[in-house]
């Protein structure tokens, strides 16, 4: 009962956000010490982690008043897909959290062309040279941006590619599956270090393909081991391998979670970054929590069906993550917030808001984790 009344009291923020956020979609919270949000300008990443918890909460209680409230949303998906030179790998978390949970949920023909048409945009970001998809668009006349965006993949990407998998599915043409499981692959080769740490990014050179080595956009550096992304790859790899049933991608997860306990802190709330040197901002990163509590009751559930005795290990210190995030950043109780996690760093280095405040995608995987903790385990991944 524990985490069912976690989920309800989730639920109770939900339905006051509802009518504070209306049209609007919540890029990052003001700060710790206010309930409000900052929102998105079209096409920001961001932008389907309300709808996805909107979606969320109908799953679990069937009520309509959540449908109707992530509806609201779905104009402004369809119009992003006018301009899809703005999009970027990004383009599954968009879809998969408002075009792909609809569609699961209400079989709207609607949402699942939206989320074909993206599913096309990610594929064609494949870079053949380097078997990987490219992760951000040139700007015109930026020079440094394409220099640093050129022959580059990121971390984030593995929680994108289960919407070119979904689109498999959907339309039976395995050329979608085969470039997430290449995507995947290099991924494992070389963003994963031998300790199990990952790089934030990994640059190619963007003509023919050889390897150069890895990268941080948001980490402390580029040798360092950026949490919210550590997230992302257990997460993204349990999916994976649910996906294609391939080891490599079991093993993988396995050996990033490995490293996380290794490194997690006594409060069982990561720090934004797990290298961080004294110099650095001392900041936690609940977002970074909420994805890899969800990732280790994902491999939990993964090793509990295949009759492993490692999936009680997993499932303990996802629950410890879960129930530090509990403890020190749950906002459920306050009466004025408008969100579900404190303490998420957006990005650290930038200090302010950008170090401690709400996010919604720390929110989404907050809500998925407290759902998982309850017993589910049938979400939009696979």
């Amino acid at each position: 009962m524990k985490y069912e009344n976690m989920a309800r009291s989730i639920l109770t923020v939900l339905d006051r956000a509802i009518s504070v956020h209306g049209n609007r979609r919540p890029e990052i919270g003001m700060g710790d010490l206010h309930p409000g949000w900052h929102y998105t300008k079209e096409h920001y990443w961001t932008e389907a982690f309300w709808p996805g918890q909107l979606w969320l909460a109908y799953d679990w209680t069937g009520d309509k008043k959540y449908l109707e409230a992530a509806r609201v949303h779905s104009p402004a998906f369809a119009k992003m897909l006018t301009t899809p030179r703005w999009l970027h790998h990004d383009v599954g978390f968009l879809f998969l959290m408002s075009s792909v949970w609809d569609f699961k949920l209400t079989e709207d023909r609607e949402a699942r062309d939206r989320a074909l048409r993206a599913a096309d945009i990610l594929r064609s970001r494949f870079q053949w040279h380097g078997r990987f998809i490219l992760a951000w668009n040139p700007k015109p006349g930026d020079k440094e941006w394409n220099r640093i965006a050129s022959g580059k993949m990121i971390i984030d990407s593995m929680e994108n590619i289960s919407l070119l998998y979904w689109a498999a599915r959907q339309t039976g043409e395995k050329a979608y599956a085969e470039i997430a499981t290449e995507h995947a692959a290099t991924m494992a080769k070389y963003i994963i270090r031998d300790d199990g740490s990952t790089y934030h990014c990994y640059d190619f050179d963007p003509v023919t393909g050889v390897p150069i080595g890895g990268s941080t956009h948001q980490g402390w550096s580029a040798e360092s081991c950026w949490s919210r992304g550590q997230g992302w790859a257990v997460h993204g790899f349990c999916q994976t391998y649910i996906n294609t049933g391939n080891s490599l991608f079991l093993e993988s997860a396995r050996k990033l979670a490995d490293y996380v306990i290794g490194n997690l802190p006594e409060d069982n709330v990561p720090p934004w970054d797990f290298s961080i040197p004294p110099e650095a901002p001392q900041v936690k990163d609940s977002s970074a929590g909420a994805i890899l509590s969800a990732g280790f009751l994902s491999l939990s559930q993964i090793l509990e069906e295949e009759k492993s005795p490692d999936a009680e290990l997993y499932r303990g210190f996802g629950l410890k993550m879960l129930d530090g995030l509990k403890e020190h950043c749950d906002l459920t109780g306050d009466p004025q917030s408008q969100g579900l996690l404190s303490q998420g760093a957006s990005h650290a280095k930038k200090g302010g808001y950008w170090a401690s405040a709400m996010l919604p995608y720390g929110d989404y995987y907050y809500f998925e984790a407290v759902l998982r903790a309850s017993g589910k385990s049938d979400f939009i991944w696979t």
